[in-house]
């Protein structure tokens, strides 16, 4: 929009031949201040037909962090959860890039109860 990077995603085929049928989302990302245009939804649905048309993809996945309103969004658009992982993100990290205290031994632990959770979008392959 006017020049400027409103959103991204990447999409990638797994490389197991038993899955091959299976891509994954993943970074999907909009610009803030483009946030509320529809950037985020035009860029799920144009993945999707990228993914069944030009990959021959019969499944996608992703993962998202829950509690922040992605589930919702993923769920308006057809998709559905199909898991969670409590802890599973280390958001600890970005404390000590800032300058705050980690635990002596270094690890990194979730903070706010950050949990990421899957969804899975299944298609019907059109051949």
């Amino acid at each position: 929009m006017d020049g400027s990077l409103a959103g991204w995603l990447n999409i990638r085929r797994d490389i197991n031949p038993l899955v091959a049928h299976w891509g994954t989302i993943n970074h999907h990302q909009s610009h803030t201040s483009f946030r509320g245009r529809s950037i985020g939804t035009a860029l799920m649905n144009r993945a999707r037909e990228i993914a069944r048309d030009e990959m021959n993809l019969e499944q996608l996945h992703l993962a998202a962090r829950g509690g922040v309103g992605l589930e919702d969004f993923y769920g308006r658009l057809g998709w559905k959860e199909i898991g969670r992982w409590p802890g599973a993100l280390r958001l600890a990290r970005l404390a000590e890039s800032s300058g705050q205290q980690l635990p002596a031994d270094g690890r990194a632990v979730a903070a706010g109860g950050a949990s990421s959770y899957a969804v899975r979008h299944g298609h019907a392959h059109q051949g």
